[in-house]
């Protein structure tokens, strides 16, 4: 008799044990997809004003380049303008492969979490423990 109380014991204790984990990994889980949600929203947020930014730029050096006459100063006012839309430009390109990678990590960590908890629910060893 005392050892089927000691063995349920056992079996209660490591039932919490997988529980608590369970509820722990999905908890993160959850955190996980809010947190790339987030992001991707910020992200999304940012390329559209980025975008916006540029294209009003892009007018102003159009107005700029048909309606005066080229000379040294509006030559190099120019060059500046389309210096700072390259430089908004690369840095738009390195948020967008930076929020690419991310997501892309994110999702091959939740993955590797779901794999993991399919091979806890696989197991043999803990299933006989049941």
């Amino acid at each position: 008799m005392e050892i089927l109380i000691y063995i349920s014991g056992i079996f209660t204790a490591a039932l919490i044990v997988s529980i608590v984990s369970f509820i722990r990994t999905n908890k993160k889980y959850t955190l996980l997809l809010e947190s790339n949600q987030h992001n991707t929203n910020i992200s999304s947020i940012r390329n559209a004003e980025v975008n916006e930014r540029l294209d009003e730029m892009m007018d102003i050096v159009r107005v700029i380049q048909n309606d005066y006459v080229p000379n040294g100063e509006i030559n190099q006012k120019i060059e500046g303008f389309e210096s700072d839309l390259s430089e908004i430009y690369r840095v738009a390109e390195r948020n967008r492969a930076f929020s690419e990678n991310s997501k892309q990590q994110l999702l091959n960590d939740i993955s590797k979490l779901n794999d993991r908890v399919k091979k806890m629910g696989e197991d043999p060893n803990l299933l006989s423990r049941y």
